[in-house]
This record gives structure tokens, C-alpha cells and sequence, in this order.
């Protein structure tokens, strides 16, 4: 079979299964795999980094499929699971007018609240969540394909904990921050600490604690722990959304994500 017709009829089953199809990174994924180029070869090729399309696009995509087919899917035997399910298949045909487009099935293609049709309670992982987070220095890390409903569970888990543990919030969505900060590690970080304290009603002060003689890392965590958390009554829950632009600035992720988890452990013996 052509790539075109592959492109088409699973488009057609993604969108009988899911009400979406492949988005435009999935399909020039999609494409370039079908080339049987590697993730390298890709990303140079579309203008994106390789991390993110290994890490981010691909899980989801590889996720999309493996729903569909009802077989487990990795990098290795996506073509050959791809194919053969197609050439098994009774109707290789998709015929556009299943779902005439006046009929289709309105989908949110935003954030839903928890009391929403089209939210999809996650009972048992809500609870589960919402008690890590009442414990002292918890990490929590929501990782999902596209369309799976991160953003707005964690909605859902935000707003639970503000109720049960009266905790202050702090919700920082990366789409917000603008590409050439991403970029940059110090820009980003200064991103960080001046939207948390704005969204705590609180003075930046970035340059009373931003001190390049002890680095980067170091002046972001005395700027929370001797600053933003001596400042608040209330436990800090700091959520961040849209991680995955991150991974696009290679050089900031190993900066970031070790920094991160550098605070957890440290939130362990600090009383604050």
C-alpha cells in the first residue's frame, strides 16, 4: 500500500475511534518513520529536536495506534503491526461520509471542567494524586499522549486540593512563555519565579536574589525558599503545564528536570 492510503484510512479509523485524527506533527512523524528514518533524520528534516519527537510525539503516537489495533507498539514493529492490520482488514475503504459533518460529535479540543459531559472522571487516580499531594514535599508527574485529558485533570486535582488542604496555587502554562525564553535557561527560570510571585499577589524582588556568583539553580531555589515561601501562610503546590516544550530546548531540560527534582529531595528535610 502507499503511504497516502495508509495516511487516509487511518485517519478515517482514528477519527471513527477518537473523533480526531493525526495532528501534523503525528503525520509528518508518521511519514518520515514510514521512510524508515530515525527520529534524528526527522526532526533535522521538519525543524523540530529530536528528544521531543522521541519522547513526546512518538509515545503518543505509538499509544494512538496501539489503541486502535489493539496490539502493543513500539518504534521496531510499528510498520510491520501497521501494515499487516491493514491487510487484514475487511474495509480498507474509508468512506468520508460516515459521519456527514453537520452530524459529527462536537469534541473539546480545550481544557473541560470536572463537572463537564466530556470530562472523563479518573476516580481512583484523582484520589490517588490528591493524597500524594497532601503529603509534605510530594512530586506528582502526569505524563500522557495528546487529547488524553492531562490539562484538564490537573484542573480537576488543583482545584480539589485547594479545597481539602487550603493549599496556595500556583499554575504555570508553558504555552504562555514566549520561545526564545524556553530557550533559555536563566530567562526561563526568571519566568518562573516572577509569574509565581504575581500570581501570589507578591513584589518580584528577582534582583534582590538573583546572584550570578553563585549560579542560575542556586538563585532560583534561595529566591523560593528564603523569599516566595517564607512570604505565604499556606502550603506552595507549583504545577506546571504543557511540560513537554521543554524537552524542545535539549540544554534546558537537563538543566531544568534535575533541578526540579533537586527541590523534592531537598522539601525532604527542609521544614519549609
Amino acid at each position: 500500500m502507499k503511504f497516502e492510503e495508509i495516511q487516509e484510512i487511518l485517519n478515517g479509523q482514528l477519527l471513527k475511534l477518537e473523533n480526531r485524527c493525526l495532528n501534523d506533527t503525528e503525520q509528518l512523524l508518521l511519514r518520515g518513520l514510514w521512510q524508515k528514518k530515525n527520529y534524528q533524520e526527522i526532526a533535522q528534516e521538519n525543524g523540530y529536536s529530536s528528544s521531543y519527537l522521541a519522547n513526546v510525539v512518538a509515545p503518543g503516537l505509538y499509544y494512538r495506534v496501539s489503541q486502535l489495533i489493539g496490539e502493543p507498539i513500539n518504534k521496531k514493529n510499528f510498520l510491520s503491526r501497521l501494515q499487516s492490520h491493514f491487510s487484514n482488514s475487511t474495509s480498507l475503504q474509508y468512506c468520508g461520509n460516515e459521519y456527514p459533518q453537520n452530524e459529527r460529535p462536537e469534541y473539546p479540543d480545550a481544557p473541560v471542567p470536572y463537572n463537564s459531559y466530556y470530562y472523563l472522571k479518573r476516580t481512583n487516580l484523582e484520589a490517588k494524586i490528591i493524597e500524594e499531594i497532601g503529603q509534605s514535599g510530594a512530586l506528582v508527574r502526569i505524563k500522557a499522549p495528546q487529547k488524553w485529558g492531562k490539562t484538564s485533570l490537573l484542573l480537576t486535582i488543583l482545584e480539589a486540593c485547594q479545597q481539602e488542604f487550603c493549599y496556595q496555587i500556583v499554575s504555570l502554562d508553558l504555552q504562555k512563555a514566549d520561545q526564545d525564553i524556553i530557550a533559555n535557561f536563566n530567562k526561563f527560570l526568571r519566568w518562573i519565579c516572577r509569574n509565581c510571585a504575581r500570581q501570589l499577589n507578591l513584589e518580584a524582588k528577582l534582583d534582590d536574589y538573583w546572584d550570578e556568583d553563585i549560579g542560575i539553580k542556586m538563585s532560583w531555589t534561595i529566591y523560593f525558599e528564603e523569599y516566595i515561601l517564607r512570604e505565604i501562610k499556606q502550603p506552595l503546590i507549583l504545577a506546571f503545564d504543557e511540560v513537554h516544550r521543554v524537552f524542545e530546548h535539549p540544554k534546558v531540560a537537563e538543566d531544568f528536570l534535575p533541578l526540579i527534582r533537586a527541590c523534592y529531595e531537598e522539601s525532604k528535610r527542609s521544614p519549609l
